[in-house]
């Protein structure tokens, strides 16, 4: 039960659309959807790790302005061709527009505008600041290395970048396809981040031709960036056998111009971009079946959706739910011994956990086999001694962004593990910030000349998103010629059409606001408030449940609850009427906290986990909200495996006595027992048998 004695309201003209409101509220008073203002961050601005004003360059080329498009892409990101095809776009992602139909098509947007510029002549270069008598050393031309080196030579810096392979780019030049990102492309980007200054220098290893102390000593700041270059093991037996490759040492092969010898039965194992990439690479040379094994569902492979589908159309297939074992044959590669796998929960970054099925080995026949698990970095240049690093192996770096050796930056995925471009782009530019704030600047880093962006009205354009344009399979798997196509300038402008020019506006449904005035403490931009209301209410469940005392004893019991035990500490509501509401109709947890008041003081944060327990054993068992929900399903003492502790005998022993203490049958019979005294108390009181 809840006394209500406020509700939330909000002013419309504050509201920026972030819905942090809307997750939170435990029963769904408060929905923002997707209007149109000017002067504040949208949802897919603030969702691309290096900040591009999507909206912005999406108004200008609606205005058909594909070059100015073009340089605002550049103030926060030096490869708008390359990210317009391969970028994960976590913008799109968070696009209002995928709540009304679908998302506005925001990479592909950008994909076009790259190619008309260029098409059309290419674009005015960005004026660099004077200089200002500073050198940069950066390690690794990857797309971290490069965006760092291009934003500090615009801002005034000498800047040179030691690359130790034959080609800049790092992965983007050597661990993606040329069907998904031709060579051209990437040049392109990188000739624009060469013409701002930058000086690149190839076949140039450091701690071989340069030695990293000669460039500490030299330059008067070091931007580690060497990304990753190396592939992990499955480390499983028969792996270092002739026919095995590694994702990654496969793809730079490939896109180096070496040929690798494959069979015409390809196994991938893995489920990521990198397996489909060399899924797809493997069909391309030759291969007449190629089979990825992967040991959770297709649905939760990591690769993008729009890859899979694309691998899929040209005769790649998935062995879901498998795992490999080992890899037979007699001094080349014969076959896999592979297991079935079952699901068994979440693991700590809440994807699906699978254990192997006993008894289900089985073999796969196979000439080739490509091990793409994950990729590792390394930076063999330094002592570890000299640097802290994590367990993980990556650099520690401090609030500036330092490493713990003076004037030693670092980012990308030496920082953070094997990251995605667009989060290597953000932490160079980033670094790039860092690094001149260091060394004393007055001055915000130099990214570009003023553009004017059109102020898109609020309108809601009913056309469909536009499809990208692709070769025909038949065609396309016998060469590297770039599987999508683009968009035309017709679908370009419809989808700018598409986009909502967001700016949020939020509406609160009074009569199920339970006060607990989440939405105000979590607004950070003063759009919520409480009001007073001029009459409290009370929220409780009506439903007597007349003759079903055994019955919510029994559910209760089942969920270990005694009926009168506290489900929700901020109203002190019992099980019993979580029950009763459950049997009154109440079959989710948002209608829980509406018909009971419960979550009424921290939004369900604590008491929806008891819930849940009570609607399984209602029968009615939530799925699993997501890994970011305000209200997650948790294990409880109870819900446990009995194995749980079993590797430590006193914590094991520790573990039943608690389950035990708290769940005593002579305890439980008394609270039960309680329940029927006091529902037959009430009986009477209220005149029932």
């Amino acid at each position: 039960m809840k006394i209500v004695s406020r509700v939330a309201t909000v002013d419309v003209s504050n509201c920026v659309g972030c819905k942090s409101c809307e997750r939170h509220c435990p029963t769904g008073a408060i929905k923002v959807r997707a209007a149109g203002c000017e002067g504040y961050i949208p949802p897919c601005n603030q969702a691309c790790p290096a900040g591009v004003n999507v909206q912005g360059y999406i108004a200008l080329a609606g205005a058909g302005d594909y070059e100015g498009a073009y340089r605002l892409i550049r103030q926060a990101n030096p490869f708008p061709s390359v990210c317009g095809r391969i970028c994960t776009h976590p913008c799109q992602s968070k696009c209002n527009r995928g709540e009304y139909d679908a998302s506005v098509a925001i990479r592909d947007i950008k994909r076009f505008v790259s190619d008309k510029t260029f098409e059309n002549g290419g674009f005015v270069k960005e004026t660099p600041l004077a200089k200002n008598g500073k050198q940069i050393a950066v390690i690794g031309a990857g797309p971290s290395g490069l965006s760092c080196a291009y934003y500090l030579a615009l801002s005034g810096y000498e800047v040179d970048v030691f690359e130790s392979e034959k080609v800049a780019g790092g992965v983007l030049a050597f661990g993606i396809p040329e069907y998904r990102l031709p060579r051209e492309i990437l040049n392109r980007d990188i000739q624009g981040i060469e013409d701002a200054g930058v000086k690149i220098h190839l076949n140039t290893t450091v701690g071989k031709d340069v030695m990293f102390d000669e460039l500490v000593k030299k330059y008067h700041a070091v931007y580690i960036s060497t990304g990753t270059q190396f592939s992990r093991h499955a480390n499983i037996p028969g792996e270092d056998m002739p026919g095995v490759y590694h994702g990654l040492d496969f793809l730079k092969s490939v896109n180096l111009g070496e040929k690798p010898k494959i069979g015409k039965k390809v196994v991938v194992i893995g489920g990521g971009n990198t397996a489909i990439d060399a899924s797809r690479t493997a069909v391309r040379l030759g291969a007449e079946s190629v089979t990825i094994l992967y040991r959770r569902g297709e649905n939760d492979m990591p690769a993008e959706r729009r890859e899979c589908v694309e691998a899929f159309d040209e005769g790649v297939r998935v062995m879901e739910m498998t795992a490999p074992v080992e890899i037979l044959g007699t001094g080349k590669v014969e076959k896999i011994k592979c297991v079935k796998m079952r699901a068994n929960g979440y693991d700590e970054k809440h994807r699906r956990k699978t254990a192997a099925v006993e008894g289900s080995e089985f073999e796969v026949e196979a000439d080739t086999v490509i091990v793409a698990v994950s990729q590792y970095s390394d930076f063999p240049f330094i002592d570890k001694d000299e640097i802290v690093v994590s367990k993980a192996g990556q650099i520690v770096l401090n609030e500036k962004g330092m490493s713990s050796m003076p004037y030693v930056f670092a980012g990308g995925d030496v920082i953070r593990g094997s990251a995605t471009a667009i989060e290597a782009i953000a932490d160079g530019k980033q670094a790039a910030i860092n690094i001149n704030a260091y060394l004393g600047s007055q001055f915000a880093i130099n990214v570009g000349g003023k553009i004017d962006i059109p102020v898109v009205k609020p309108h809601i354009d009913r056309a469909e998103v536009s499809k990208m344009n692709n070769l025909p399979v038949a065609e396309r798997i016998k060469s590297n010629d770039e599987v999508a196509t683009g968009l035309t300038e017709e679908q370009v402008k419809t989808e700018c059409s598409r986009c909502l020019g967001c700016h949020g506006v939020v509406s609160v449904d009074q009569s199920l606001c339970i006060d607990c005035s989440l939405c105000w403490e979590l607004c950070e931009h003063g759009a919520a408030s409480m009001v007073t209301l001029p009459k409290e209410r009370v929220v409780t469940c009506e439903y007597e449940a007349e003759g079903r005392t055994e019955e919510i004893i029994e559910i209760c019991n089942k969920a270990f609850f005694r009926p009168l035990d506290s489900t929700c500490q901020c109203t002190n509501t019992p099980a019993e009427e979580i029950v009763r509401a459950i049997m009154a109709g109440a079959h989710d947890i948002i209608s829980i906290h509406r018909a009971t008041g419960t979550g009424g003081g921290c939004g369900g944060s604590y008491c929806s986990n008891m819930m849940y327990r009570l609607l399984a054993a209602a029968g009615y068992p939530q799925e699993y909200p997501g890994y970011d929900s305000y209200h997650p399903i948790l294990d409880c003492l109870f819900s446990l495996p009995e194995s749980s502790a079993d590797h430590d005998p006193i914590i094991g022993q520790d573990f039943r006595k608690m389950q035990y203490l708290q769940w005593k049958p002579e305890d439980v019979e008394a609270g039960n027992e309680a329940y029927r005294k006091f529902r037959e108390g009430r009986g009477k009181n209220n005149g029932q048998k």
